[in-house]
């Protein structure tokens, strides 16, 4: 039987996804073209542009940040869209760093 995830796991997963310099560089990417069109979605080629990976490594990359539960996709014929999740993921994460941003 599987059990439900504790906020501690979703943040430890969350965590972990943020470990990765090519991550942070495709969420800074997201976040730069989510300001500017909050509607907009991307797929693996438009963040090949930005950041010039190849597609295996980009698409590693954003499924992590998937299952991580920052990022959600749709899939159009053989194209993937991906945008934020619309989730409170990132929600817990900042609470949780609010929480201790006094102590530091």
């Amino acid at each position: 039987m599987a059990v439900d995830p504790t906020p501690y796991d979703r943040l430890a997963a969350l965590f972990g996804a943020l470990t990765s310099p090519i991550r942070l560089q495709i969420l800074e990417s997201l976040v730069d073209n989510h300001r500017k069109n909050p509607t907009w979605r991307c797929c693996v080629s438009d963040i090949m542009s930005e950041i010039e990976l190849p597609q295996p490594y980009i698409s590693k990359h954003l499924k992590v940040l998937k299952e991580c539960g920052i990022l959600e996709y749709e899939k159009k014929g053989n194209r993937i869209y991906y945008s934020f999740a619309k989730n409170d993921v990132l929600d817990e994460l900042i609470g949780y760093l609010r929480k201790y941003r006094s102590c530091c």
